[in-house]
């Protein structure tokens, strides 16, 4: 679609206002928690659908996580390699990156974070078959330490979904507005354990001069 607006160099009007859609599908730089989701949601899409979406993080080292809050396929080919009506979440912006899960079933797939900066999802349903589909992502910060200040946001280990590397120190300073509070909760946590906390630990602090350390799994 190419829209063109023209104007000569008489009167001027005030302009226009216009909001656009497309079918499904596109590129997305993820600087905050979004979502995507399959045409018409929460109601069942019935057709055809060929969606790939890109999600992209802002800065390098970055990664993408992304988390199913729904999937249902109604296939009426169901295959064991999922050959006909799937979504597919690939490593990269490219149709050939690496293949990191393709589901063809109505069942909650688990969260899924990039090893690199992006990922590539692509919804492909036949005629006939109904799906329903919604997933949630955000911006994964997997460098030591930094200063947070947006509303919401994911930070990480460095190096994750990798493990994080031996003797380094990482500070992280997060900051809430005046009268707010801050709400920190775990996705998934694993820390090398030692007796006391006395080699690898994760401390937290809600003031400057209370502490608390953890290495649970």
């Amino acid at each position: 679609m190419l829209v063109r607006l023209k104007a000569d160099g008489s009167v001027a009007a005030k302009g226009f206002v216009a909001n656009y859609t497309m079918g499904c599908g596109g590129t997305i730089n993820v600087t905050s928690m979004d979502h995507i989701s399959s045409p018409n949601f929460p109601m069942t899409h019935m057709g055809s659908l060929n969606c790939t979406w890109i999600l992209q993080a802002p800065r390098p080292g970055d990664h993408v996580w992304m988390q199913f809050n729904a999937l249902m396929l109604h296939s009426q080919l169901p295959s064991a390699n999922c050959s006909y009506d799937y979504l597919e979440v690939r490593e990269g912006t490219g149709p050939d990156g690496p293949v990191l899960h393709r589901y063809c079933r109505s069942q909650l797939p688990p969260a899924v974070t990039s090893r690199g900066g992006a990922l590539r999802l692509r919804l492909q349903v036949s005629a006939g078959v109904g799906v329903l589909f919604s997933a949630g992502f955000s911006n994964v910060s997997t460098g030591c330490g930094g200063r947070l200040a947006a509303e919401t946001g994911l930070l990480a280990s460095p190096s994750y979904p990798d493990s994080y590397p031996n003797d380094v120190e990482c500070w992280w300073k997060i900051y809430a507005s005046a009268g707010n509070g801050i709400h920190l909760s775990f996705r998934t946590f694993q820390i090398a354990e030692t007796d006391f906390c006395n080699g690898d630990y994760l401390e937290w602090s809600s003031v400057l001069n209370v502490h608390f350390k953890s290495q649970h799994k």
